[in-house]
């Protein structure tokens, strides 16, 4: 005999009760079953000792520990759907159980109503389904969703989704919010103008081209090009793109990619590049002052010692003693001067000492040498700072101080700094005739100004510039204090 016929003969010789009660008692789903007011349980399947972690013999001699095994605040959707099953007809819900290892786990419950043929609802049963793994992978999938979102939605990067329709159109489908904030414009927006080239500036728009069909013919693109914002801004943009098949093994027809508003950072780089430019002719600047001091004050000097010394060595002793005693005048004024020119390149102080009593000695010592009177003021500075922090408020000061000699036409300044909010507060005025700071800018002449707001602006502070020709200058920089710094 046949293994075929062998199988025909035993499912013949088994009934149809016989086939359900075996299909039943193997799956892995509960399945239950009621009289028709579901007051007395008839019938569970041996799977559920596996979900619910109790025996069926439990659950037959307590009817109630179903009930009281639901999560407290699901037992009501549990009787609910038992309810509308007897009196409506089918009914599914999703409800939490408590095993009494104290893990909790997620069932779907599908119950309906079984009826005689006259219609009377005579059993209620149900399949009763373990479904904690399937919603733990939904939470996380949603998890990640709305972090993939919050990134997209909360940086300068948005994402995008088109799929390609038959005549080669590339339709946009999804588009991310950052989208807005970068454009201006929204997804229905560059749909109702035409797609993405209502936002490419002219000058790109062949090279757009290009890109399409780069894309089309390698399934990858990535580059730069410029869009022009809903108010007219001109902004850089990096985009990659990437195509995908919908089906696997089909056709790639749609689109994935990301773009980035890389204008800020072009922006800085030029920006760098001109403070580059700028630092070297500041350096050489002081370079030629160096140069020019050394060349005419301390060369001067040493030819001076030189023709000291030479005469010293005539025999006339009167005239000996008289030469040397002006070559120790010479060489003490040598000192000095070398000893101010190592002061004005850095003075020492600022490391030993600290700002105040560096400033304390440039006023001073600006006052000396120009008559400029310098009203200091200095509150709460008590402390050290960190060492670029002090650097840069001297270095602020002195160029301050400097230009209100050269150009303010006045002799007298203020200098005020005092310390609130962990921050370093500073500020330089004068009365003077002041200037035009906007032009002074755009000439880019005054290396000073621009090193100046750098300065600030490199240690995260902020640099404010006052001027009105005839009435004077004012000066305030806002410096952020590290708080391992302060003590």
């Amino acid at each position: 005999m046949s293994d075929t016929s062998t199988q025909a003969t035993a499912i013949a010789d088994c009934s149809a009760d016989d086939m359900f009660r075996q299909l039943i008692e193997n799956v892995a789903e509960v399945f239950w079953v009621t009289n028709h007011d579901a007051s007395k349980l008839l019938y569970v399947s041996p799977a559920f000792e596996q979900v619910w972690g109790l025996s069926c013999q439990a659950l037959f001699e307590q009817p109630m520990l179903w009930i009281e095994s639901i999560h407290r605040d699901d037992r009501h959707l549990a009787a609910k759907a038992v309810e509308q099953a007897v009196t409506m007809g089918e009914c599914t819900v999703e409800f939490r159980i408590v095993r009494p290892d104290g893990e909790t786990r997620w069932i779907r419950d599908r119950a309906f109503p079984v009826r005689d043929e006259t219609g009377r609802v005579v059993r209620v049963a149900g399949i009763a389904e373990d479904i904690t793994d399937w919603k733990r992978l939904i939470g996380e999938l949603r998890t990640l969703a709305e972090h993939n979102r919050l990134i997209a939605d909360l940086t300068s990067d948005y994402a995008y989704t088109s799929h390609i329709e038959a005549n080669g159109n590339v339709m946009l489908d999804t588009l991310s919010e950052g989208f807005t904030r970068v454009t201006g414009y929204t997804m229905d927006d560059v749909r109702a103008g035409g797609g993405w080239t209502m936002l490419i500036h002219p000058d790109d728009l062949e090279a757009t081209q290009r890109i399409n069909e780069r894309l089309m013919h390698s399934g990858r693109v990535e580059g730069q090009l410029r869009v022009i914002t809903k108010d007219g801004r001109i902004r850089n943009i990096r985009y990659s793109s990437q195509m995908y098949a919908s089906v696997p093994g089909g056709p790639r027809d749609r689109v994935v990619g990301a773009s980035q508003d890389i204008t800020d950072r072009i922006e800085g780089q030029e920006r760098m590049r001109e403070l580059s430019h700028r630092l070297i002719e500041v350096q050489e600047q002081e370079r030629r002052h160096l140069a020019s001091e050394l060349h005419d004050e301390i060369g001067q000097q040493l030819t001076a010692l030189s023709l000291n010394l030479d005469a010293a060595l005539r025999p006339n002793v009167a005239e000996t003693v008289r030469h040397l005693e002006q070559a120790r005048g010479l060489v003490r004024d040598l000192q000095t001067q070398i000893r101010d020119m190592s002061l004005q390149l850095r003075p020492t102080m600022l490391d030993d000492l600290g700002l105040v009593p560096a400033l304390l000695w440039l006023v001073d010592r600006t006052q000396i040498r120009t008559e400029l009177a310098v009203d200091f003021q200095h509150i709460g500075l008590s402390r050290r700072f960190c060492p670029k922090l002090e650097t840069a408020a001297y270095r602020l000061v002195q160029e301050a101080l400097t230009n209100v000699v050269r150009h303010s036409g006045v002799r007298a300044a203020t200098v005020r700094t005092w310390c609130d909010d962990g921050e370093l507060h500073l500020t330089v005025e004068d009365a003077g005739r002041g200037f035009d700071v906007d032009a002074a800018i755009q000439r880019r002449t005054s290396a000073g100004l621009s090193g100046m707001r750098e300065r600030v602006l490199l240690l995260g502070g902020d640099f404010v510039l006052e001027s009105i020709p005839g009435r004077g200058t004012h000066l305030a920089a806002h410096f952020p204090i590290e708080p391992e710094a302060a003590s």
